[in-house]
Protein backbone atom coordinates (compact mmCIF):
# COMPACT_ATOMS: atom_id res chain seq x y z
CA UNK A 1 0.00 0.00 0.00
CA UNK A 2 1.46 3.93 -0.66
CA UNK A 3 -0.03 6.94 1.23
CA UNK A 4 -2.15 9.01 -0.30
CA UNK A 5 -4.68 11.82 0.64
CA UNK A 6 -7.50 9.14 0.61
CA UNK A 7 -5.90 7.03 2.88
CA UNK A 8 -4.97 10.21 5.57
CA UNK A 9 -8.14 11.50 4.69
CA UNK A 10 -9.66 7.79 6.04
CA UNK A 11 -7.72 7.32 8.87
CA UNK A 12 -8.90 10.23 10.13
CA UNK A 13 -12.49 10.23 9.49
CA UNK A 14 -12.82 6.18 10.39
CA UNK A 15 -9.85 6.63 13.36
CA UNK A 16 -8.03 3.88 11.52
CA UNK A 17 -4.95 2.54 14.15
CA UNK A 18 -2.55 0.98 12.81
CA UNK A 19 0.62 2.15 13.98
CA UNK A 20 3.11 0.93 17.15
CA UNK A 21 2.04 3.52 19.38
CA UNK A 22 -1.57 2.13 18.61
CA UNK A 23 -0.70 -1.02 19.40
CA UNK A 24 -1.51 -3.55 22.79
CA UNK A 25 2.05 -4.90 22.02
CA UNK A 26 4.12 -1.45 22.10
CA UNK A 27 5.97 -1.39 25.46
CA UNK A 28 6.39 2.73 25.27
CA UNK A 29 9.22 2.70 27.89
CA UNK A 30 11.22 0.52 25.81
CA UNK A 31 9.48 2.03 22.42
CA UNK A 32 9.85 -1.85 21.36
CA UNK A 33 7.44 -4.48 20.14
CA UNK A 34 6.81 -7.30 22.90
CA UNK A 35 6.49 -9.93 20.19
CA UNK A 36 9.99 -8.66 18.85
CA UNK A 37 8.65 -7.11 15.63
CA UNK A 38 10.31 -4.11 14.21
CA UNK A 39 9.01 -1.10 14.63
CA UNK A 40 10.62 1.56 12.57
CA UNK A 41 8.50 0.74 9.10
CA UNK A 42 5.29 0.65 11.73
CA UNK A 43 5.53 3.86 14.19
CA UNK A 44 3.16 6.95 13.85
CA UNK A 45 6.20 8.90 11.69
CA UNK A 46 6.35 6.37 9.24
CA UNK A 47 2.75 7.25 7.91
CA UNK A 48 3.62 11.04 7.64
CA UNK A 49 5.38 10.73 4.47
CA UNK A 50 4.71 12.09 0.89
CA UNK A 51 2.34 10.62 -1.06
CA UNK A 52 3.33 7.46 -3.35
CA UNK A 53 5.64 6.29 0.07
CA UNK A 54 5.15 2.53 0.76
CA UNK A 55 3.59 2.26 3.89
CA UNK A 56 3.66 -1.01 5.58
CA UNK A 57 0.98 -2.74 8.54
CA UNK A 58 1.88 -5.03 11.25
CA UNK A 59 0.49 -8.37 10.60
CA UNK A 60 0.10 -9.00 14.35
CA UNK A 61 -1.41 -5.35 15.12
CA UNK A 62 -4.12 -5.33 18.44
CA UNK A 63 -5.53 -1.90 19.18
CA UNK A 64 -5.17 -0.71 22.98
Amino acid sequence: MVMSDKLRRERASLRLVCACEECEHFVDDDKVCDLLYPTTPHRLAAFDVPDGTPIFFCKMFEAR
